[in-house]
């Protein structure tokens, strides 16, 4: 159905450059208007110091951290793998260096742009070009924490929104001209102090979480000396022919000498080792959603894995008739869903209580623990031993992937009750700790969309 959408002469000469249809959008136009009414408010520029774009820089295989759209999200700016610069570039882009309480924002995307988060030290680190950097004046009325809400609020993203034009590549472009101008509301003293209180509070539940973590994954891979193996790059390696025949593959990848380390060391743990799937059953493709056209899923995605945590953020509502061919496997709490691409394997996420029945992609394994806990499945399957023996049985060119019937020469070390229990202890305290961050961030945005509310109203 077409959508037609009028503006005055009036709201055409004050729109600063845009004429376009999508910059008058009722919603965006409403949004916009119902925040320049708050009293006190102000444009973002008034409030800053510096406002910018990143640069085009030139990348490195390893250096200093270049931060890039992939790693900013509600929560973190450490999604993914940031790009990298060497210490000549890192210099030469001193002027795009972050510091502590800069808020970054993602300019391009294919379908959102808009994702901001706090800069949370000052670690030597710059920003690519699809980052904007938003610095605000020192003697500014508005604490980063409160902005930083404030632009996930509702009406903030709605903002964004409006200001978001057509790209390069079929790109969405948030352009800094007018990120500067979108209307900030000026909240109460005592007010943005509640917020910065609780914007602290979930980063000290976050870091508890990471450290939680990092505590069970290198307890696991410590036990049998994973942790100490450093890899070499030979020039060359053979195979022998029994090695081919058990494998079932003769190609030189899959006997890259790395592989036979990680595997020999899991065979001489003195607990013994078995094959993964004794301890998880992998489950085939089990729904067909195209045959309840009218039914409403939640289907979850790679994107939606965070593979930091292992755990699911997000999720896609559809129904049946709208999701893709691979929306094929129905998922239940404890479940342990892990990417079978290679590029990817490190994403692998426990299926939690509120995420009962969701859908997930045939290009997750799908794995359902039967003589382990979930949460030390998860680690497993989440350890480097294991996601080594992934990459080593994909198959596949350009996107290789692991199939299902690979997963049977997956072998990991049987670890004592006594230790997977610690393990799994810990891992827990780290989700329960994460839950508590997003709640109290979720709290935060919900407090500040309330006071957007009542100033409207007054």
């Amino acid at each position: 159905m077409a959508v037609i959408t009028t503006t005055t002469q009036t709201q055409l000469k004050s729109s600063f450059i845009r004429m376009d249809a999508e910059f008058f959008r009722p919603e965006h136009v409403i949004a916009y208007k119902r925040i320049e009414e708050i009293s006190g408010g102000n444009r973002l520029r008034h409030l800053c110091d510096k406002i910018t774009q990143g640069s085009n820089p030139h990348f490195s295989e390893t250096g200093f951290p270049c931060v890039n759209g992939k790693n900013v999200y509600f929560g973190t700016m450490q999604e993914g793998k940031p790009n990298y610069v060497s210490a000549q570039e890192f210099k030469r882009l001193d002027g795009y260096r972050l510091r502590q309480q800069d808020i970054v924002v993602t300019l391009k995307h294919a379908t959102k742009v808009g994702r901001a988060w706090i800069v949370e030290d000052d670690k030597p680190r710059v920003f690519s070009r699809n980052i904007g950097l938003i610095r605000l004046s020192k003697d500014s009325d508005v604490k980063a924490s409160s902005l930083l809400i404030y632009l996930w609020t509702k009406s903030g993203q709605l903002c964004l929104e409006r200001c978001a034009t057509g790209g390069t590549s079929g790109q969405i472009t948030l352009p800094i001209g007018e990120l500067k101008h979108i209307p900030v509301p000026l909240f109460p003293e005592k007010f943005q102090l509640e917020i910065d209180e609780m914007f602290r509070r979930s980063r000290a539940a976050a870091l508890l979480s990471e450290k939680s973590y990092s505590k069970a994954q290198q307890l696991l891979e410590s036990e049998f000396g994973l942790d100490e193996i450093r890899f070499q790059k030979p020039v060359g390696y053979t195979a022998r022919f029994s090695e081919a025949m058990t494998g079932g593959r003769i190609d030189a990848d899959y006997f890259q000498p790395q592989y036979s380390v990680v595997r020999a060391l899991i065979q001489a743990y003195p607990g013994g080792y078995e094959p993964l799937l004794n301890c998880a059953n992998s489950l085939r493709p089990n729904i067909d959603p195209s045959k309840a056209p009218n039914h409403l899923f939640n289907y979850i995605e790679l994107s939606n894995i965070n593979a930091s945590l292992g755990i699911v953020e997000g999720f896609l509502p559809s129904i049946g008739a709208n999701l893709p061919s691979r929306a094929k496997r129905q998922v239940k709490t404890g479940d342990v869903i892990a990417s079978a691409v290679v590029g990817s394997v490190d994403k692998a996420a426990i299926i939690a209580d509120e995420q009962d029945g969701f859908l997930a992609s045939t290009g997750f394994f799908h794995l359902r623990p039967k003589s382990v806990s979930p949460m030390y499945l998860l680690m497993l399957v989440r350890s480097q031993c294991v996601r080594m023996q992934f990459q080593q049985q994909s198959t596949g060119g350009i996107l290789s992937a692991v199939p299902d019937s690979r997963l049977k020469h997956v072998i990991i070390p049987k670890l004592p009750v006594s230790l997977q229990e610690e393990i799994d202890n810990l891992a827990t305290k780290s989700h329960l700790a994460k839950h508590t961050s997003d709640a109290l961030l979720d709290q935060a945005k919900s407090s500040v969309e309330q006071l957007i509310e009542e100033a409207v109203k007054s």
